[in-house]
Order: C-alpha cells, then structure tokens, then sequence
C-alpha cells in the first residue's frame, strides 16, 4: 500500500511510494511531543519512564527515516483518497494501538510494582509500530479492475481480522495482569493463546505447509469397456507442478521485489538486475544476454513472439522526464527498423514525458512502471500479455505509456 497507518508505514511494492504525507507529518509531530515527554521524564527523574517514551520515540522515527533516506516524498492525499479501504483503516488502528502500547509502558513505569510489565508493552507496541508488523499483518489482493485502488474486502479477510483484534487484547491483557502473583498462570495462558491468534497464519504454515490444491476428476473410460458405477467416484489428484511452480514462482519473485525496499543504495543496482533477469526468464521470454548495470540504469535485450526488444530500466526513486525518453527512443530507432524499445521506470514518469509523444513524436517505445510489475507478479496476467497488450496501444494511440491496470 502506498499509505499507511497513523504511525507505521507501509511501503507499496511499485518504487516503494511512501507513505501518506498526512501520516508524514502526523508521525513528525507525534514523536516530537513525546520526545519531549521523555526529556520531562528524565528531568524529574523517572529513568524507566523516560525510556518508554525515548523508545516509542524512535520506533515513531523510523519510517520518515527510511523515507528521507531512499530521497523519496509522501504520497499526496489525492492518493489517499483514491486508495482509502478497510485494509488502511485497520492499518491505522494498528499504529494506534501500537502507539498507545508505548504510552501504557510509560503509565507503568510510574508504578514500581507494575515495572515488569513495561518491557512486554514496549516490545509490543514497538512490533507494531516497525515493518515487522506488515510481515504478520499483510493481505495481499489484487485491487478493483479501474481507476480505484481500493482492495475488496472478503469473509477470510474478516476472519484472519477477528482472530488477530482477539489475540492483540488476549497479549495485551495478559501483560497487564501478569506482575500480579496470584494471576501470574492466567495471565501467561493469555499472552500464549494471544500470541498464537496474532501469528495464525505463520503457524499453519509452519505446521501444515503450503498444501497444494486438489483438483477432483473422472477417470478416463476405455470404449467398449463400461465401468461399474462405483468405481466412477471423483477421485483427488494434484494440480500439476507447473501450475503450482508457477504460483510459488511468483511468490519468490513477489517476495524479491518487496526485499528490494530495504537494499542500501549502493547494492540496489545489482539487486534490481538480479530481479528482472529472474522475471524475464521465469516469463518465458528468450533474454539473448543477461540485462546488466549501465551507468545509472540497467540494459540489456530479449525477444517476444520473435520482436526483439531493447531494454532499458531505472530503479532510482525518481520519475523518469522528457529527455532521458528522448534518447532512449532516439537509440532503438538508430537500430533495425523492426527493433522495439521498453522503458522501466519503478517510479513511473514525468506528466511532461508522458505527454511528449502525445504530441505527434513517433514512438519506438513502450513504458513500464511498479504498478504494472505488481499485476504481472500478482498473476493478473504473464509478462508477455503486458507487453503485448501496452505494443497494442502504442500503435492505436501513439502513446507510449498506459497503465496496465486500464488495459485488463
């Protein structure tokens, strides 16, 4: 998602838009305040208290951090406005009770017999307050087919929500009631249950696996030899590997993109590379040499349906303008006259870029950005439908860019 709640963010796999500019600000201000809680904290000697808060602070931190680190701005709120669902809703409730976490393990600090339970607040209200959370607390839906964004909600949904809300207060009231000697017992069976709740699905995997489908079906009947009616039962049999490699081929290179978020800077590049060779081949297309760094992007070619392509992609948070389209269409069309061009941009492209072609320059390109690799990893469609459907556009319109999501 490209917002977040009110004070965690969560990164949208396209470049990695940040978080909402509201929530920017909202967490600025936040962890200002309670910076300063923490310094009247340590001024009138509550040591414990101050560190509740200075922690809380921090965690309040992070993802502004990361943020101004990548270079890369908020989202504005006409986004928010477009993407709003019951998926942000809760991710704000969840940066809410993590943050009022922080403020209960100060609360507690200020009682000495309460003391033992200000590490389990922290460590809780820090979970959910750091990207850890969003490993837990994840839904990954393809959004409505239009202009929206909006993800649909579904019963599973509203099941895995209902069972993580229960566990989240189990853990919490656990917490709070195990520095009490004669609740001690009860009180770890709460946070134990709690725990399990939170990380149900974490533990079906760990313990049942990924289960591959079953599909069921008829035996075949030899002519002229009728079988009894008994042993016509549906019968179970696996999906066959391909689609089930298929899927979890996917996953891995889902999982690849989403990992590229917290590369530093300087491995980026050959991360980057890394992923779309994997794509690429994994696509079915006939990469004729492995796409390489190039200075400030990434080069390299392929072939699809017997067109070649020349590649050319930038993983830089930063939208693609006027010029650097100019050339890169000015080098496909110094080559054969059937070469074809593809332009990545994880960050999309300028509104300038965008309209240049527009205006009845001839394009040799089409342009891809992390919107559409999140559909192609999502399964929405292969690589090679995308590309097909964005050179079919191309043609009619001349316009070298059009989001995946319009032509599906």
């Amino acid at each position: 998602m490209r917002h977040s709640n009110i004070i965690f963010s969560r990164y949208d796999r396209r470049t990695i838009h940040s978080m909402n500019v509201f929530v920017f600000c909202l967490r600025i201000i936040t962890a200002f305040c309670v910076l300063m809680g923490s310094i009247a904290e340590f001024v009138d000697s509550y040591i414990l208290g101050g560190i509740s808060l200075l922690v809380t602070t921090c965690f309040l931190m992070l993802q502004p951090i990361l943020l101004m680190r990548r270079h890369e701005s908020p989202t504005s709120m006409a986004v928010l406005a477009n993407e709003f669902d019951v998926y942000t809703f809760m991710d704000w409730s969840r940066g809410l009770v993590g943050f009022l976490c922080g403020l209960g393990a100060f609360t507690e600090a200020r009682q000495p017999l309460m003391w033992p339970a200000v590490p389990p607040l922290l460590i809780t209200g820090c979970f959910l307050l750091s990207p850890l959370s969003d490993k837990v607390f994840t839904y990954s839906i393809p959004p409505f087919k239009g202009n929206s964004k909006r993800r649909p909600w579904t019963l599973r949904n509203t099941g895995l929500w209902f069972l993580r809300s229960t566990g989240l207060l189990f853990v919490t009231g656990g917490i709070l009631s195990f520095p009490e000697k004669e609740k001690f017992a009860a009180s770890m069976v709460l946070i134990a249950i709690g725990l399990a709740l939170v990380f149900i699905r974490q533990l079906k995997k760990l313990f049942l696996g990924n289960r591959k489908p079953v599909v069921p079906v008829k035996p075949a009947i030899p002519e002229g030899h009728p079988v009894p009616a008994a042993r016509l039962e549906p019968v179970a049999v696996q999906v066959p590997e391909a689609t089930t490699s298929n899927a979890d081929t996917l996953a891995n290179l889902s999982d690849m993109y989403k990992n590229l978020r917290w590369a530093e800077p300087a491995q980026k590049g050959t991360a980057y590379v890394e992923f779309l060779n994997s794509l690429f081949s994994s696509q079915g297309t006939l990469v004729s040499n492995a796409f390489t760094l190039d200075g400030a992007g990434i080069s390299g070619s392929f072939e699809v349906e017997g067109q070649i392509y020349i590649l050319y992609a930038n993983w830089q948070p930063v939208q693609i303008g006027e010029d650097a389209l100019l050339m890169f269409n000015a080098k496909v069309e110094s080559r054969s006259t059937w070469a074809r061009g593809i332009f990545i941009s994880d960050a999309g492209f300028t509104a300038e870029g965008l309209a240049m072609f527009a205006k009845g320059k001839r394009t040799s390109i089409i342009g891809m950005d992390g919107s559409d690799l999140q559909l192609v990893l999502a399964g929405r469609l292969s690589l090679v439908d995308a590309i097909r459907q964005k050179a079919r556009r191309a043609v009619e319109t001349n316009y070298f860019f059009v989001p995946l999501q319009e032509l599906i």
